[in-house]
């Protein structure tokens, strides 16, 4: 259960946002197009609706709780190199990786980056909202330059 447009970094208005009827929504742990399919799996018009805050992973494939983004961020680079090292393969260039106990990208971190850094990645999160070519299924790309030769991503 959450706002329908729910994140800070794409509605600036979140805080202000009254929780009622017509700006929230339940998102469900299946792919459904249709009032029929929806029902198809036993969900109804009045139902309950309980919040676990535990990690969950469904028979669907989904993986529910609150807060995944840095957790869901940090698996997903140790689920890359541990492909990289099961198949054997290098990256092409000198890679570093840097897992910081801080959310926001170089804060905390940016004193451990490596001199001659050409590039930067930073794993946050998928911005999901209004104006967003996202949906629960895809994420956006956040990326900003902040200088000459110099990208910075949120």
């Amino acid at each position: 259960m959450l706002p329908v447009n729910p994140s800070v970094h794409v509605n600036s208005e979140i805080s202000e946002t009254k929780r009622k009827e017509d700006t929230m929504e339940i998102r469900l742990d299946a792919r459904t197009t249709s009032a029929e399919e929806t029902r198809a799996l036993g969900i109804e018009v009045g139902d309950f609706v309980f919040l676990d805050p535990r990690v969950e992973v469904t028979d669907t494939g989904f993986v529910r709780s609150r807060h995944l983004d840095d957790k869901a961020g940090v698996a997903v680079i140790y689920g890359a190199m541990m492909a990289l090292k099961g198949a054997g393969v290098l990256p092409a260039q000198d890679t570093t990786i840097l897992i910081t106990n801080y959310e926001e990208a170089g804060h905390g971190g940016s004193s451990g980056l490596p001199a001659g850094l050409a590039e930067l990645l930073a794993v946050d999160m998928g911005a999901i909202g209004e104006g967003q070519a996202t949906d629960e299924f895809s994420a956006s790309i956040c990326v900003k330059k902040t200088a000459p030769g110099r990208i910075t991503s949120r």
